[in-house]
């Protein structure tokens, strides 16, 4: 069955425009040459703000041999809805020089040809912001306000996987859960983990962390829940938590990255799970610890899964031992439920 979702068109598009859902539709809509399916001043916002974004970061060569050039053919069209007295022409200039040239050529004259029309854009972008254009076109060129689009699973490649969760590897047991947690640090043997029991009103997480070497996240989602000696302990932890992340804070430069895989229901098909990577810039945070790898089990509650904290936190303290490169096991109240006042 066809499985769908309605997406409102926000005044600004930045908002869903990369949603999960939307972001997929509009990839698939990239692939099969379709964007101009798109509302008209999505279409124009996606397709000019995309080309812009590139061009600010690499110039227009990055722009035409990254995924971006996918957008390519809608350009022109988009430059003349756009109709900005400056951009509109440059941008027909640019689709002139590239059209004279065979598709996807690779030559050097070609490259060099493209050296002024970034140095241009860079001169334009400082009295008309490409952005500001794009976006000002889509807020005063609303057909619709809403669009039912299909839900589309992301592709799988280096940063997105999937796996399914079969009913002999399912958990329900707090201690069982446990067992498989310990089992998936014991295999790191490179890295000396301290777990933390983190409680805060209602719910509860399980945080393992670790310095040492920087774990590779790619790896993960390359080996997990496909199989070896952890598959058992894979899905249940991920059938028991629903929601389980690998971190890690490198740092690169004068940068600092939170890095992270993030393993929870895809919501697509029937027990199958997710497996994505992300990364964003944290530079000036306060709350990280750089050269930090994390283990964490999100948000348990502590009313759906009655006793499971008390049952995961005695099995923890009671085997962490067994496992050596396991160095202790310790406990944090963020905030507690106000106890009510009994007396009359």
């Amino acid at each position: 069955m066809k499985k769908e979702t309605t997406v409102r068109l926000t005044k600004n598009p930045e908002y869903y425009l990369y949603t999960r859902n939307m972001f997929n539709y509009i990839v698939m809509l990239e692939d099969t040459g379709r964007l101009n399916e798109l509302p008209k001043n999505l279409f124009v916002y996606y397709v000019v703000s995309l080309f812009a974004d590139e061009v600010n970061n690499g110039g227009v060569e990055q722009y035409i041999t990254n995924s971006s050039k996918n957008t390519y053919p809608f350009l022109r069209t988009c430059a003349e809805n756009l109709a900005h007295n400056t951009i509109t022409p440059y941008l027909y200039e640019l689709c002139d020089y590239i059209d004279s040239f065979p598709p996807d050529t690779e030559s050097e004259e070609f490259f060099v040809g493209l050296e002024p029309f970034s140095d241009r854009f860079f001169e334009i972008e400082k009295k008309h912001d490409f952005c500001k254009i794009a976006l000002k076109y889509y807020k005063e060129n609303f057909e619709v306000d809403r669009v039912t689009i299909p839900i589309i699973k992301e592709k799988e490649s280096d940063t997105c996987g999937y796996f399914t969760v079969t009913k002999e590897a399912r958990c329900k047991d707090a201690e069982v859960a446990a067992k498989a947690f310990l089992d998936i640090l014991g295999s790191f043997k490179n890295h000396l983990w301290s777990i933390e029991l983190w409680v805060f009103g209602d719910t509860f997480s399980v945080i393992a962390s670790a310095y040492n070497e920087i774990i590779d996240l790619k790896k993960i989602i390359a080996e997990w829940g496909k199989g070896g000696d952890l598959h058992t302990a894979q899905c249940m932890i991920c059938d028991f938590a629903k929601e389980v992340r690998f971190s890690t804070y490198p740092v690169e430069g004068e940068d600092i990255y939170h890095n992270y895989v993030q393993i929870a229901p895809d919501g697509y098909e029937k027990n199958e799970y997710m497996i994505k990577y992300y990364s964003l810039k944290v530079t000036g945070a306060t709350n990280i610890n750089p050269g930090e790898n994390e283990f964490r089990l999100f948000g348990i509650s502590r009313t759906k899964k009655p006793e499971a904290y008390d049952k995961i936190k005695n099995y923890l303290e009671n085997n962490y031992r067994n496992y050596s490169n396991i160095e202790r096991v310790f406990e944090t109240i963020a905030w507690e439920y106000p106890k009510k006042n009994t007396e009359e």
